[in-house]
């Protein structure tokens, strides 16, 4: 799948760096998605498991800036991109950019086509997943049920305990999260959760997760010990890129006590460098991926669940069932239609020389 990867390139500069070096300096792959794309009505592919009668392949490639971006970005036909939020430079907010690239693969020679009809996306049965997502479960819960007219859902915030994880041959070994001290309420009771938008800490080197190194430590000259570093979060942006982070503030009700308040902080990463072992609490969710084909190296995908009370920042754990509630958000918020905001300016380029060959719109 290397090779179909999004291709990205240095405005007006020499091409001395590799295609790779150049990518993995501005974005990482966030997720890759495979469909198998055949004439409305055949389901022969996913009946027998054969290739023969598949029209073409959709591959879907998402990427993230990995660090704040100042300048001007152009993209072509078949990618949208939108500013979002990355970690604090220094004193000031700053942005950076996700893209999503589609490709369509002609299957007889795989070369990259131009499809401009519809589509229409299934959802695939749990024993084939693997064939469209890049990201296989480490560690991931997710429990959602409808109440009446509330939508409930629940954490992955089980029992207290860590976990070790393999998780490629080659790379780093982490130990991420933390496990808290302290329960507030029950588990029959519910937490309605309205999210927080425009809290100072978010997306700041103090609201990372704690993720600590494995490295080598002198106890003598001639004794070595390992042990696990806490990185500060401008070390940590060389391994780690924080993809989405969120807060909300969730209130328990208890009709003969004051209601009980905690704020949950989300925040996704993806791993930039290859992993080799991770240690984890049982505060997250965990993928693994494959880096690179090529390199044969594995990384990983973080999102990790950290309850705390407003007035301490002290850690908790909540295991009833949370109501969230989103608010309403500037819909128009990074969309790039030759949109210029100060820091990013995005510009779509007009293909006038397509040299790409048209796939036929399929007939009913």
């Amino acid at each position: 799948m290397d090779e179909y990867r999004t291709k990205v390139f240095e405005y007006n500069q020499e091409a001395h760096a590799s295609q790779d070096d150049i990518f993995r300096k501005y974005f990482v792959v966030t997720e890759r998605e495979v469909w198998a794309c055949m004439k409305e009505g055949d389901s022969t592919l996913f009946n027998s498991h054969e290739e023969s009668d598949v029209f073409f392949m959709r591959i879907v490639h998402k990427l993230h800036g990995t660090t704040e971006i100042i300048g001007k970005i152009f993209y072509y036909d078949g990618m949208e991109v939108e500013r979002v939020p990355s970690l604090w430079n220094k004193d000031r907010k700053s942005e950076t950019v996700s893209v999503t690239e589609v490709k369509y693969i002609r299957l007889s020679d795989f070369k990259i086509m131009r499809y401009d009809g519809f589509v229409e996306l299934l959802d695939p049965s749990y024993d084939i997943v693997d064939r469209i997502s890049m990201l296989n479960p480490i560690e991931v819960f997710q429990n959602d049920r409808k109440l009446k007219d509330r939508n409930l859902h629940k954490d992955n915030v089980g029992a207290k305990g860590i976990h070790y994880e393999k998780v490629g041959s080659k790379g780093d070994k982490w130990s991420v999260g933390s496990n808290p001290e302290e329960t507030v309420g029950t588990d029959k009771q519910i937490a309605v959760c309205t999210r927080i938008t425009d809290d100072p800490r978010l997306y700041s080197g103090q609201f990372m997760p704690k993720i600590r190194k494995e490295i080598m430590s002198y106890v003598m000259l001639d004794r070595r010990r390992k042990t696990y570093k806490q990185l500060a979060w401008y070390q940590l942006i060389e391994y780690f890129t924080v993809t989405n982070q969120e807060l909300w503030r969730c209130t328990i009700s208890q009709p003969k006590e004051a209601d009980k308040i905690f704020l949950r902080r989300v925040t996704e990463i993806v791993g930039r460098n290859p992993v080799a072992y991770i240690v984890y609490s049982q505060t997250m969710d965990v993928w693994k991926f494959q880096l690179s084909v090529n390199n044969q190296t594995e990384s990983v995908k973080i999102r990790d669940f950290h309850y705390f009370l407003p007035e301490n920042n002290k850690q908790v754990y909540f295991y009833g069932e949370l109501e969230l509630l989103e608010p309403e958000t500037d819909k128009n918020y990074g969309k790039s239609n030759d949109e210029t905001r100060p820091g990013i300016e995005i510009y779509s380029v007009p293909v006038e020389n397509d040299d790409m060959l048209r796939l036929p719109i399929p007939k009913k």
